[in-house]
């Protein structure tokens, strides 16, 4: 009998980095959301709201699963044979794998639009003082590319979900998020780093996510 565990699956693996990376993404952007909320307490209730904002729900498809899982486990095939590869990834697919996880089904959804991923979603605000149980939500766009073997992912637009969101304080929030790499902190766990050095290139073009090595 072998007590070993059993290696996390491709598809699973695989969404957790990216699950890290846009998790990044939400909580620079909700301490950045707090400092301004801090600031502007006074029209801070106005602007942000009670409930998260309702994103479409997908519902868990097996069939798709096991067919990205199938994708996802010939790429890393690939790798690990050093031979040319090639994974395809839509905004479907991703919202698949969202569908499969329950931490993450019903608060995120992706589309991609030519060579941008959006993620639609809500930021909590709990720690923030006064603040609790409240959400900013909205959508970021994101443009994604391998440069030098690191992945960055830099925001190109912000649209937060309520009509009476200053657009100081949107653009605000903007112009800090584009000082940041979103990825950076993905980019700290050994494996994916790791993963990266395996890549030839990661690009999003005609509404896909394209991986190559």
């Amino acid at each position: 009998m072998n007590d070993q565990p059993n290696p996390q699956p491709p598809q699973r693996r695989f969404w957790l980095w990216f699950g890290l990376i846009f998790a990044t993404v939400f909580s620079l952007a909700a301490g950045i959301v707090g400092f301004f909320v801090y600031q502007t307490y006074s029209i801070g209730k106005n602007i942000t709201s009670p409930t998260p904002i309702a994103v479409p729900v997908e519902t868990p498809d097996q069939e798709k699963l096991v067919d990205l899982g199938e994708r996802l486990t010939t790429f890393q095939t690939a790798i690990a044979e050093d031979q040319p590869g090639e994974l395809v990834l839509s905004a479907e697919d991703l919202n698949t794998l969202i569908s499969a996880e329950p931490d993450f089904a019903g608060r995120f959804y992706f589309d991609i639009q030519a060579d941008e991923v959006s993620l639609k979603g809500a930021l909590p605000l709990d720690s923030i003082p006064g603040f609790e149980g409240r959400f900013f939500n909205g959508t970021i766009a994101m443009r994604v590319n391998l440069q030098d073997q690191n992945l960055v992912v830099t925001p190109t637009k912000l649209v937060l979900d309520n009509p009476e969101m200053p657009s100081f304080v949107q653009e605000a929030l903007l112009d800090s998020l584009k000082k940041q790499n979103l990825a950076e902190e993905a980019a700290k766990d050994p494996e994916f780093q790791q993963w990266l050095q395996t890549v030839k290139s990661i690009r999003v073009d005609a509404g896909k996510i394209i991986i190559t090595r």
